[in-house]
């Protein structure tokens, strides 16, 4: 369960939902770089939010290449959420 993770302010969960608070949305790029850490892991935390309902991941066609980028935003599950607003007090 991830409300455990949100007891700890330098939790990686923690600091993508803060994140994503204060930006509206992010790539999975900007939140490697954000963590410092690899694609993997960050994967790892957005789908562990996506499944408590705390994010919800768009995507973004680019260009003419039609190339496609997911973007991530929080829900708003994760504005209103007790814990997290006790947290942000």
């Amino acid at each position: 369960m991830v409300t455990a993770s949100f007891q700890d302010k330098s939790s990686p969960t923690w600091q993508i939902i803060e994140y994503l608070q204060r930006h509206h949305s992010a790539t999975i790029k900007d939140l490697e770089q954000m963590l410092g850490v690899t694609t993997t892991a960050v994967r790892q935390h957005l789908r562990t939010l996506q499944l408590e309902g705390y994010i919800d991941r768009t995507t973004v066609h680019a260009g003419v290449s039609d190339r496609t980028t997911n973007t991530y935003s929080p829900t708003p599950h994760a504005d209103s959420s007790p814990v997290i607003a006790m947290i942000w007090r």
